[in-house]
């Protein structure tokens, strides 16, 4: 081998070494900074476990000097009207009626106070705060606190107030991490069972006995409703001030405030209006009127009535349309101060079901200074703020 060729060799095997020592260098550098920086990433993660997390806080309560009752407004169902304290402005004034329990409630919410009030009729009467007792069981309360992420009772206790004995329950709860309380006054009139709850901000108990305490003062159970069922609906005209109750299988297929209003079931018309500067002075003319009718072949009963401090006539007669449907017709006649009122309802002989329309028609009645809630089935929970919409073809966050 030539001097030159085994310089190269030399040179070969001197750069190759030299090749490896620098990749196994690189080697451990790589390792060691993998390591490194997994152990810092594992620090900053114990740090920020370690930082307390920001908890929301509740603004000030509003101060129950200023809370004044100026309206009430009445549950969709005609029960009951509550006289609504204000402030809070309550963003959400909601009606429903739950089938399952023969509950109708009305709902006051804004972003952290909510005000419950119901009347429910159960199977069994329940006559004492014994029977409430029974009634308010875990199961039950747990799952009208459902919208809640937990809840507690803290105390519960038996009050009495102007002659009455309240099922009074305390609670704690958790919405959106922060702490509510609540509480709540449960009574019967030995039939139907009434509530009204309140929950607050945990920094806000005056107001919520404020609130408590008013509600139910300015709560109103109306007497002409108590024999008729829970799950009736009702028609209110906020302009004409009048009321009726009817089946919840009958529909409202027209109505405008101040405006006549129709209503419909199988084979049944019910029409409900106000006449301005009209009234009926006598049973000759209540009889007349019912014959002015279309298609009304008798007048068959004229009677005078007194429907919740209103007087007026209640006639009722047989009739048979152009198309040989024949039937019996009711029709009550109100005078107002300033209109006659007018509920005429007519029931073809082929209409199903077993209704009582005279019952139907002794609710219709006058009904001063409320106005009719929203129907909604609200959640229990205050009021969760929600985002702005966003403008279509933007991702949320733009």
């Amino acid at each position: 081998m030539s001097n030159s060729s085994k310089k190269r060799t030399r040179y070969g095997v001197l750069i190759f070494g030299i090749s490896m020592a620098v990749v196994m260098v690189l080697s451990l550098m790589s390792g060691f900074l993998i390591q490194f920086s997994q152990r810092i990433a594992a620090q900053r993660a114990q740090q920020v476990a370690a930082q307390p997390t920001d908890v929301p806080t509740f603004e000030p309560p509003v101060s129950t000097a200023n809370i004044t009752v100026d309206r009430n407004v009445l549950q969709a169902n005609g029960l009951f009207s509550v006289g609504v304290p204000e402030p809070p402005e309550w963003n959400a004034v909601e009606s429903s009626y739950d089938v399952a329990t023969n509950r109708a409630r009305l709902l006051l919410r804004d972003s952290d106070n909510v005000v419950e009030v119901s009347m429910e009729a159960p199977a069994e009467p329940v006559e004492s705060v014994a029977g409430l007792n029974d009634i308010y069981n875990d199961q039950l309360l747990g799952s009208s606190w459902r919208n809640y992420s937990d809840w507690r009772e803290t105390q519960r206790t038996t009050v009495n107030r102007n002659g009455i004995d309240y099922l009074q329950m305390d609670f704690e709860l958790e919405f959106r991490d922060r702490t509510y309380v609540a509480r709540q006054n449960a009574w019967t009139d030995g039939n139907r069972v009434y509530s009204v709850r309140v929950v607050t901000p945990g920094n806000a108990t005056d107001l919520l006995i404020f609130l408590l305490q008013t509600v139910t003062d300015n709560f109103n159970a109306y007497e002409r409703f108590l024999d008729t069922p829970v799950n009736w609906s009702s028609h209110y005209d906020n302009a004409r001030n009048h009321i009726i109750r009817f089946p919840d299988a009958w529909q409202v297929t027209d109505a405008a405030e101040g405006l006549p209003a129709s209503i419909e079931s199988d084979g049944i018309s019910l029409r409900v209006e106000a006449m301005a500067g009209e009234s009926i002075a006598s049973e000759e003319t209540a009889e007349d009127y019912a014959m002015s009718l279309p298609n009304v072949t008798e007048v068959t009963t004229v009677e005078a009535v007194d429907q919740s401090g209103t007087p007026g006539y209640a006639v009722t007669y047989t009739y048979q349309t152009l198309e040989g449907i024949a039937g019996t017709g009711y029709v009550t006649l109100l005078n107002g101060e300033d209109a006659l009122h007018v509920a005429n309802l007519r029931a073809d002989d082929t209409a199903t079901g077993a209704t009582n329309y005279t019952q139907v028609m002794s609710t219709f009645s006058l009904l001063d200074g409320v106005e009719i809630a929203e129907e909604a089935f609200g959640s229990s929970a205050p009021l969760v703020e929600q985002p702005a919409a966003q403008p279509q073809g933007f991702p949320a966050g733009f």
